[in-house]
């Protein structure tokens, strides 16, 4: 288990997630607090329980934290539409990953957010996403299927870098630039 005092404010780095199966936070810390088994600090979840397979994000989240759910074990995770924001390695090496239902007020999805989710294989992304990181999905080797938002005028290099399932992808009208290696595989 691990639990936040009242005077934790920042959290830059954790153990090895993989064996704690329980996260709280002190009532009497203003910044921080738990909510079915994560860790937020304000409207940003900034660390999921690795352990539980069915994760609900509470409604009004607005950000997903780097690195939060890296290496969880969830197999399916539902985005709140409050959530506009996911940041760099939010998913990251989530090998039991295999839906993620993103929603249709989501803007920015950071760089290398689902590398490593072997086990992903469709992705389909709202109307407002304009920005994609690079290596995004780089290692998502059961990937077969994307469809990207119509606002995006470039696909980062190594966004579906090591996607060697992939054999659907609708570029949209507005793409201009491709990074280098961007389907690379």
């Amino acid at each position: 288990s691990i639990h936040f005092d009242k005077n934790v404010t920042d959290i830059y780095t954790l153990p090895d997630m993989k064996y704690i199966e329980k996260l709280t936070v002190s009532e009497e810390n203003k910044h921080m607090y738990a909510y079915e088994g994560n860790v937020y600090y304000d409207k940003t979840l900034v660390i999921a329980n690795p352990n539980i397979h069915k994760v609900i994000i509470k409604e009004g989240t607005t950000v997903i934290g780097g690195e939060a759910f890296k290496e969880s074990c969830a197999m399916q995770i539902a985005l709140p539409d409050s959530v506009t924001e996911i940041q760099d390695y939010a998913f990251y090496n989530m090998k039991n990953l295999k839906r993620v239902v993103l929603n249709s007020n989501l803007k920015k999805v950071g760089d290398s957010a689902f590398e490593g989710c072997v086990s992903l294989y469709s992705v389909e992304f709202p109307g407002l996403v304009n920005t994609i990181g690079s290596h995004c999905f780089d290692g998502c080797v059961r990937l077969q299927s994307v469809i990207l938002p119509n606002w995006i005028t470039k696909i980062e290099p190594y966004t579906f870098y090591g996607c060697s399932s992939l054999r659907n992808i609708v570029v949209p009208k507005l793409v201009n630039t491709i990074g280098e290696y961007a389907f690379s595989s």
